[in-house]
C-alpha cells in the first residue's frame, strides 16, 4: 500500500527550536520523529512513502534521508509543497501519483505506534472511503473526541483531554482514492479535519476502530516533546 507523510508544517509551536530545525526531525530516542514513522509504516509493508515538505525544508530532508539504509531510501521520495494548502489541499500535490490505489496518510510529527493490519483489515471488510484508528494519547492537550453510532464516525469534537482518558483520531487514515472527489478546488487552504472530514461524516464515508493496545505521543508542543522523549 502506498504512503504519504505530512511534514510541510512550520512547528509555530515549537520555536524558536523549528527555526533551526523542522518538527519531523527532532530527535526522540536519538532518531527523528519522522525516521519512527516510516519505520512504522515501512514495518507493516508500505510499498512506497512520499513525504509532502515545505520548500524552505528540502535541505534538512535530504540531508536526513541520505542518513537512511540504501533499501530504505528507495522507498521515500519528497513532494514540495511550495504555498501552505493545508493537511488536505497539500494531498493535491500526489494525487497523481495515488492514481487509483488507496493509501495511507499520517502525521510526520506524531508517534504512532499499533497493529496497522488491524486497521487494514476494517478497512477491506467495510470498504468505506475513510477509515482511521482511535487510540489513547500519551499526551494530554485539545484533541478530536469521536462520537460513534456503531462503527461510523458520528461527530468529531475538539477538547482538551487528559492523556489516556479517551478515545481520540489518531491522525492516520486509510483514502480510498475517492477522497479526492471530496476536494474543494476553488479553495487554497483545505484541511482534512476541519473541511474534508465533515462532509465524509455527512455521507457515512468515515468509519473507525477503537485500537486498545497502542501509543499515541503528539510532538508539536515543548511539553508534549518532553514527555514523548522520557515515555516513548
Amino acid at each position: 500500500m502506498k504512503a504519504i507523510i505530512l511534514a510541510g508544517g512550520e512547528g509555530t509551536r515549537l520555536r524558536p527550536i523549528t527555526y533551526e530545525i523542522p518538527k519531523p526531525l527532532f530527535p526522540i530516542k536519538k532518531k527523528p520523529v519522522i525516521e519512527h514513522v516510516v519505520d512504522f509504516l515501512n514495518k507493516y509493508g508500505a510499498s512506497e512513502i512520499r513525504i509532502i515538505i515545505g520548500k524552505k525544508q528540502k535541505n534538512d530532508f535530504n540531508n536526513w534521508k541520505r542518513s537512511l539504509k540504501i533499501k530504505l531510501q528507495s522507498k521515500i521520495k519528497f513532494f514540495i509543497e511550495n504555498e501552505r494548502s493545508g493537511t488536505f489541499g497539500c494531498l493535491r500535490t500526489v494525487k497523481n501519483w495515488i492514481k487509483k490505489d488507496r493509501f495511507i496518510v499520517a502525521n510526520g510529527d506524531c508517534l504512532i505506534d499499533f497493529d496497522l493490519n488491524t486497521l487494514i483489515k476494517f478497512h477491506d471488510y467495510y470498504r468505506p472511503i475513510a477509515s482511521t484508528p482511535l487510540t489513547k494519547t500519551n499526551t494530554s492537550g485539545n484533541y478530536g473526541i469521536v462520537e460513534m453510532n456503531g462503527n461510523f464516525i458520528k461527530k468529531i469534537k475538539k477538547k482538551y483531554i487528559v492523556a489516556k482518558s479517551e478515545f481520540i483520531s489518531g491522525g492516520l487514515y486509510i483514502f480510498e482514492p475517492e477522497i479526492f472527489d471530496y476536494d474543494e478546488l476553488s479553495k487554497k487552504f483545505v484541511n482534512i479535519e476541519s473541511d474534508i472530514l465533515k462532509k465524509l461524516i455527512k455521507d457515512k464515508e468515515i468509519m473507525g476502530i477503537k485500537i486498545n493496545k497502542s501509543r499515541f505521543f503528539d510532538c508539536g508542543t515543548i511539553e508534549s516533546l518532553e514527555k514523548a522523549i522520557k515515555k516513548w
